[in-house]
């Protein structure tokens, strides 16, 4: 140690002495300074930890009175009371005081692992679907009552089918209204005929006209006795 303290003064000397401006000689002291006080300070600690692992092993050596080294082994010392008392993590054991000091000791003890945790089973419910009903059949449609025409007012009406004709012989349709029960004549230069209006009013009836020139355009007369009309009538063929 004091080889090392000698080349430490050394090395600080010189680095003193390289370093522009030299380091302030009341810094490098208190340095020194404390730098001793930790080598007395490791001296200390390492004397103390050998005292205690000596007294921990049980052989420690002393002198009497007359000078004479003596072994005070372990088996030499009083015995102490031990005493034990549990604790969370295993049994402590403490002795009681004695001449040598008071010793500790811990005796791990084994902590049985707990059981592994297991899950309870889930049963799960099985799942019911309830069938959804047929949705309902559509209403049939209410029928409509077939229009019907108004009942005639007695006026007279005449209407032809086409007003021409390429058959042999030629021919058309007539039909209208008048009064109930009258009768209702149909005439030209190349054909006639007749009918007679039900008990609601209607009539119909056809006329042929053999004799009409082909191409030739002429008037078909309808007379009832609540008025006259007029249509035209053409043989194509």
């Amino acid at each position: 140690m004091i080889r090392v303290e000698h080349a430490l003064r050394a090395a600080l000397e010189r680095h003193r002495t390289s370093v522009v401006p030299a380091p302030d000689r009341s810094r490098l002291a208190l340095r020194l300074a404390r730098h001793d006080r930790m080598r007395v300070a490791r001296r200390a600690s390492v004397a103390g930890a050998a005292i205690a692992a000596a007294i921990a092993v049980g052989f420690v050596t002393t002198r009497d009175s007359g000078g004479n080294t003596i072994d005070v082994s372990r088996a030499d010392r009083p015995a102490a009371e031990v005493t034990t008392a549990p604790s969370a993590l295993g049994t402590t054991a403490t002795t009681s005081p004695s001449t040598t000091g008071t010793i500790a000791i811990v005796s791990p003890t084994t902590i049985a692992a707990a059981p592994p945790a297991t899950a309870a089973p889930v049963v799960v419910p099985p799942v019911t679907t309830t069938p959804e009903p047929d949705p309902p059949e559509p209403d049939p449609p209410e029928e409509s009552p077939p229009e019907t025409s108004p009942p005639p007012d007695g006026s007279f009406t005449a209407t032809y089918g086409s007003g021409e004709s390429s058959e042999s012989p030629p021919w058309d349709e007539y039909f209208g209204t008048a009064p109930p029960d009258s009768a209702v004549a149909i005439s030209s230069p190349y054909g006639s005929g007749s009918t007679t209006t039900d008990p609601d009013g209607y009539w119909s009836t056809t006329v042929e006209f053999p004799a009409a020139p082909v191409g030739e355009t002429f008037s078909v007369t309808l007379t009832n006795e609540a008025g006259t009309a007029t249509v035209p009538f053409t043989r194509t063929a």
